[in-house]
């Protein structure tokens, strides 16, 4: 009885170990993929826009806190 239980034990933590390693591997994907995104959106803007000086701050932190945010929630959450 014991060893059917180890078993199953070893089985399900294997399960729950390549579960979060998906998720980690998914979300690792979607980051890089809405990275990619919003730093090409961001340059499509600033080439037909020409903005000033405060614009050109104002959307260049927006996208890196865009991207800590994503890196968050796609890579972290799932860690915890």
């Amino acid at each position: 009885m014991r060893t059917d239980h180890d078993h199953l034990i070893t089985k399900l933590d294997a399960f729950i170990r390549k579960y979060y390693k998906d998720r980690v591997i998914r979300g690792a994907l979607y980051s890089v993929g809405l990275l990619v995104a919003f730093f090409l959106l961001a340059a499509l803007l600033e080439s037909v826009g020409h903005f000033s000086v405060a614009a050109r701050t104002v959307l260049f932190w927006s996208l890196l806190l865009t991207g800590v945010a994503v890196l968050i929630r796609f890579i972290l959450l799932p860690l915890v």
